[in-house]
């Protein structure tokens, strides 16, 4: 690892750098200012401090989760890490294709969705009982988490940059790196510091059928079952819809016409979904299975609706 990041600073001192226009020194409360009263920036400051801070939330507990939850050994996590950052680097290209086309804001929008629709599978794998099948869903859910991180990394390294204003990219990008880097510190500090407690809490939804026929007529059935790092799932699940809904405010399509771009995009990334599946599995079910996602994420995606407003001479 560290030949390999001396490799690529030798690569990046070889980058030109064009000459720096002379500033004016301003105090720092005036640097932090403009930022935080612009009206299209700030959206995108709160979207990337409640993306950052669900993403950290959890990510220290993913390999934990595998190993004490599912009792997965270490050859296993290490292969659904691969899997998932494979996944990542083969949808780049994927992604950016459809955000050249699309808003890249609708594009954050429909791959933050799916990252969040995987995030709140991992609870429910749990409650199965099959071997294999919460193997298979494990794959699944790690090569679509996968997908989905390759858009969401795409659009918040260039968000920012996109919505701040022209010539002040600096102060509204260091503005922007220290609420975003606070809630990535905060996160996985208060997941530690809550991880033990949350080990003795437990909720439990259990839905029971009783007949007078026998108890061999009785029905269990347990859809909700919460312990552990699971709350920290589902908070992480909550902030992130937030954040992904916060992206509303910054969108620059007509209004209520969400839908039908969410809707386009989501056909569009099927189709070039296929391209890196077909690199991972030769079966034609299993990429129909891997595309089935995408026509779930739509109804995570919120909809702004067009508000119309009376004429004038027609209120009252």
């Amino acid at each position: 690892g560290v030949l390999v990041g001396a490799i690529g600073l030798l690569f990046l001192a070889r980058i030109p750098e064009p000459v720096m226009p002379e500033t004016v020194r301003r105090p720092w409360v005036d640097v932090f200012r403009a930022p935080l009263q612009h009206r299209e920036f700030r959206p995108v400051m709160i979207f990337l401090a409640c993306w950052t801070f669900a993403a950290n939330l959890i990510a220290p507990f993913f390999s934990v989760y595998l190993l004490r939850r599912f009792g997965l050994p270490m050859a296993w996590v290490v292969g659904l890490t691969v899997l998932s950052q494979a996944m990542t680097a083969l949808a780049f290209r994927s992604w950016g294709a459809v955000a050249d086309r699309f808003d890249l804001r609708t594009v954050m929008r429909v791959s933050g969705a799916l990252f969040l629709l995987t995030v709140a599978a991992w609870p429910f794998i749990d409650l199965l009982t099959s071997r294999g099948l919460i193997l298979t869903l494990l794959v699944l859910v790690h090569a679509l988490a996968g997908l989905a991180a390759a858009g969401v990394n795409l659009g918040t390294g260039t968000l920012a940059l996109q919505v701040a204003p022209r010539g002040e990219a600096a102060a509204y990008l260091a503005t922007n790196a220290l609420i975003s880097g606070v809630g990535s510190a905060l996160a996985p500090l208060l997941a530690g510091i809550s991880a033990d407690w949350l080990e003795t809490q437990r909720f439990t939804i259990t839905v029971q059928w009783r007949s007078t026929w026998g108890e061999d007529a009785a029905m269990a059935l347990r859809p909700l079952d919460f312990h552990g790092l699971d709350f920290l799932w589902a908070a992480s699940v909550g902030i992130g819809l937030y954040a992904v809904h916060r992206l509303l405010a910054v969108a620059r399509h007509e209004p209520g016409q969400d839908r039908a771009v969410v809707s386009a995009v989501l056909q569009e990334m099927r189709a070039h979904a296929r391209v890196p599946l077909r690199a991972l599995s030769s079966v034609p079910g299993v990429r129909e299975v891997m595309g089935l996602p995408f026509s779930l994420v739509a109804r995570l995606v919120p909809e702004r609706r067009a508000v119309r407003r009376p004429r004038r001479g027609q209120a009252g």
